[in-house]
């Protein structure tokens, strides 16, 4: 069972921020080691730099430059992912949810980012005499990192805290919520692309309030 009272979210966080920079010393020794095809023009005497190879004609840019990445050098502000998730229910049980997401693409098979939740919900609560009408909010953040063996397909791992309500009272605690899972990005159009997420909360404490399994809906847009 995983035991949440021994659970330390900095390391998780420090962890994720490790693998990133450990991806970002191997991808520059590559590209120290490699013989660049420019030194070797001008040991040829031709003066100019050969370019990406040519991208397939019938990708999308947003497709281009998911592939190109990994020819780029240093901070590029075109790396840069934002969007997230939104959930509205209205009724006897009212649900609104907001997640915006934003992350960076280190590595064409390496992302990490942050996300934001705001949740709000209202209910009946039937009592013998009356009806009651209760309202609580849940808010808190989240880090992740995806990587992506096969194309627009990625593994999951988050770790997700959020402040909440205790059952039974209107006392509040933080919880962690450790996510795995899979993710697949569809292409919409030269900027953006829809998100379908199948996630697994390992959290199964009495006070979890993440029924498993974690099905999300999302998009992401490229500057």
């Amino acid at each position: 069972m995983f035991d949440m009272t021994r659970f330390h979210p900095t390391r998780w966080i420090g962890l994720l921020f490790l693998m990133c920079l450990s991806l970002h010393e191997v991808q520059a020794q590559f590209g120290q080691n490699a013989p660049s095809q420019s030194k070797r023009n001008e040991r040829d005497g031709i003066a100019r730099e050969t370019p990406p190879p040519t991208a397939d004609p019938e990708m999308t840019k947003f497709q281009q430059l998911q592939d190109q990445t990994v020819y780029k050098k240093g901070f590029d502000k075109r790396r840069f992912f934002f969007g997230g998730d939104l959930g509205v229910q209205f009724g006897s049980l009212t649900a609104i949810d907001i997640a915006p997401t934003v992350g960076y693409t280190f590595h064409r098979m390496f992302k990490m980012g942050i996300s934001f939740s705001f949740e709000y919900f209202a209910y009946n609560y039937y009592t013998p005499t009356s009806v009651e009408r209760r309202r609580y909010f849940i808010y808190g953040g989240s880090v992740f990192a995806r990587f992506y063996p096969i194309k627009y397909v990625y593994l999951h791992v988050e770790m997700m805290g959020l402040n909440q309500p205790r059952p039974g009272n209107d006392k509040r605690r933080w919880m962690a919520y450790p996510l795995v899972g899979l993710g697949y990005n569809q292409p919409v159009s030269e900027q953006a692309a829809l998100q379908l997420q199948l996630l697994w909360n390992l959290n199964n404490s009495a006070e979890s309030i993440l029924a498993n399994p974690i099905v999300s809906l999302g998009f992401n847009i490229r500057p």
